[in-house]
């Protein structure tokens, strides 16, 4: 599984957007191994933060589902069908959650 986060100051939200790749081809040295076995990911879940500061604030997540191939919306107890482009597009992104595909 791969991670990406957002960096974020102590005391105030770091204001860039993060960039959202649905896909990342990796190459032969994707997280120090050396092996030569190519290693592709796909994004499989997005953590939004919502408020200004790391240490307060709301956090919702954006999930797929390999079944159905649909995103959810998962805000507390309510979920929600969502388009890719609402997980590409959101301003919230603070975790995204890629998984490695076998080839």
């Amino acid at each position: 599984m791969g991670l990406k986060l957002k960096e974020y100051f102590l005391t105030s939200r770091y204001k860039k957007q993060l960039e959202i790749e649905t896909e990342i081809l990796g190459d032969k040295t994707v997280g120090g191994d050396k092996s030569s076995e190519v290693r592709n990911f796909s994004l499989f879940s997005v953590v939004a933060h919502h408020g200004d500061y790391v240490a307060r604030g709301h956090y919702t997540n954006y999930t797929y589902d390999s079944v159905t191939k649909k995103w959810f919306h998962f805000d507390d107890d309510v979920v929600t069908a969502a388009s890719e482009g609402d997980v590409l597009r959101n301003p919230n992104a603070y975790i995204l959650l890629y998984e490695r595909k076998r080839l």
